[in-house]
């Protein structure tokens, strides 16, 4: 088997019993993809292959304007040359075969958050009086004077690349081109999520 990226688009998250026991499982709906071109060494430095998603054609003034949502380039060897040409439109029947996945995705933007929600403090009493409820509380030292590097403060969270690996390919449903991977996939609703296949 090749060794190469793959697209899909994330759609929900839900959960299914699998042995008997409640498991967290994610929906990825496969995107039409087409190889518009490959790029070797002798002309780029590297081998590696360009994917389209999302192929739509518009009539502007009695033309045909053939538009594409997202590009997409990534490496490849040899056998995944020898298998695909150029202008092929690539089908879900490629995960069929395939067990585990190494995922790569952009968690969701959480926008500017305090110490409790981003570094998991404890926080203060809610009661009696207490004027200390979400405060990061004392930050400094006596010596130095001043605050250390890396030190948990409030700030913007989220919107990390977070790489998973050997995540398990559950099922795949040709009719409705849904894949369902086991535990959960950061990422937003309709996100797009890169699927590495070894």
């Amino acid at each position: 088997m090749a060794v190469w990226w793959l697209l899909l688009q994330k759609q929900e998250m839900t959960q299914i019993y699998l042995d008997n026991k409640l498991t967290s499982v994610t929906l990825m709906k496969f995107v039409p993809q087409e190889l518009v071109r490959y790029k070797s060494d002798e002309k780029d430095g590297y081998v590696a292959a360009i994917l389209w998603l999302n192929k739509k054609t518009i009539e502007r003034k009695e033309k045909k304007i053939t538009t594409y949502s997202k590009m997409k380039e990534f490496k490849v060897d040899q056998s995944f040359i020898d298998a695909h040409k150029e202008w092929d439109l690539l089908t879900i029947d490629i995960l069929k075969d395939i067990d585990s996945v190494n995922v790569t995705s952009i968690s969701k933007w959480k926008w500017f958050q305090w110490v409790m929600k981003r570094h998991n403090f404890k926080g203060g009493p809610a009661t009696h009086g207490s004027k200390f409820h979400r405060l990061p509380g004392s930050i400094g030292n006596r010596k130095p004077r001043r605050v250390n590097k890396n030190h948990p403060l409030p700030g913007h969270m989220g919107t990390d690349k977070i790489t998973l690996k050997n995540i398990k390919v559950l099922d795949v449903y040709d009719d409705m081109w849904i894949v369902v991977l086991k535990w959960s996939i950061p990422g937003s609703r309709n996100q797009l999520v890169n699927v590495y296949l070894r």
